[in-house]
């Protein structure tokens, strides 16, 4: 049996919601999207989002901490995308989509001229894995508190033994510091 360009459109539109096709020299080509959580069909892709994330030690630090097993690389390495690809994308700090039982990896690429990591994901992976603010919230939370602890380590030296002391009001989290104080006492002699 053989349909024409519409039935068979049509027949296929019914059975898979998620897929458009398009015809070109009598040729179907089909692309799968994805709905979103709000019923919108997407195509899975990479996306670059800018943060703040600038110190590598305390960025690796935090990813291990949320369990991610990031992979550190001295050079920029291929993302796996959904579809398997990487679509051009790399990172030197990579979380193996296997990780969070996802087909996309998560990339965070140095940008040297903002001086900062840019994380590379796909967020139709990462959303339902990981959560909506998980790079905004979770993850900056996570790294906030690392480099809370590279800055009381160097002032330590300075300054002495510190004691870090964790306090939560709601969604408010502090960190406070307490030095051990020391005394520096000089001795002159009179003549």
């Amino acid at each position: 049996m053989v349909l024409g360009k519409c039935a068979f459109a049509l027949l296929l539109d019914r059975c898979i919601k998620s897929a458009i096709f398009a015809f070109q020299n009598d040729i179907a080509l089909l692309l799968f999207f994805k709905p979103d959580d709000k019923g919108n069909n997407i195509m899975s892709h990479f996306s670059t989002v800018k943060t703040k994330l600038s110190n590598h030690e305390c960025l690796v630090q935090a990813l291990t901490d949320l369990n991610l097993s990031p992979q550190v690389h001295q050079t920029a390495q291929s993302l796996k995308g959904y579809y398997g690809g990487s679509q051009g994308q790399s990172a030197e700090i990579i979380v193996s989509g296997r990780t969070i039982k996802a087909r996309a990896d998560i990339g965070f690429k140095w940008n040297q001229s903002s001086g900062v990591y840019d994380v590379i994901h796909d967020s139709y992976e990462t959303v339902p894995k990981l959560g909506k603010d998980f790079f905004s919230n979770k993850l900056m939370l996570v790294y906030g508190q690392r480099m809370v602890r590279a800055k009381a380590a160097e002032l330590q030296e300075k300054f002495g033994e510190c004691a870090i002391a964790e306090e939560t009001h709601g969604s408010v989290q502090t960190l406070r510091l307490t030095f051990a104080g020391h005394q520096e006492v000089k001795q002159f002699a009179r003549r």
